[in-house]
């Protein structure tokens, strides 16, 4: 099978910024669509984090719509945050 039928998104990065439903759920499709996703937490992290229930002390809703995803914490009220987000 060639892979580049399953992969049509490979080489686009794509920021989430989402939360809950909508965002985390279009940004898991562009992930599997092979874009590189990087989800942007607040430095507390994303409050979905603790959604029950857990499986080995993670929670199963945010692996379900978070898997394939890069993960990064910034503070987007500091000058710092705003610099690693552009």
């Amino acid at each position: 099978m060639n892979e580049s039928l399953n992969t049509p998104l490979e080489g686009i990065r794509v920021l989430d910024l989402g939360r809950y439903q909508a965002g985390p759920r279009c940004a898991l499709m562009f992930a599997r669509m092979g874009a590189e996703v990087i989800k942007i937490e607040s430095i507390s992290g994303d409050e979905s984090r603790q959604n029950g229930p857990t499986v080995r002390g993670q929670s199963a809703y945010w692996v379900q719509y978070n898997s394939g995803k890069k993960s990064l914490s910034i503070n987007l009220r500091t000058d710092e945050g705003k610099k690693s987000f552009k």
